[in-house]
């Protein structure tokens, strides 16, 4: 079964125009998940800046 990422995926490459292989869903899988840890790093930096 197909997760909800996946259909996202599919999702917007379809709205963008583009022809994203299946081979290459699990490297966008990747960086999606390499942002996401940013951006709660980010966040958790930042949280314990406010006084």
């Amino acid at each position: 079964m197909q997760g909800p990422t996946h259909d996202r995926i599919t999702e917007t490459a379809k709205a963008l125009g583009l022809d994203l292989p299946e081979a290459c869903r699990p490297g966008v899988q990747a960086n999606l998940d390499l942002l996401a840890q940013h951006a709660r790093t980010l966040d958790d930096f930042l949280a314990g800046d406010e006084t």
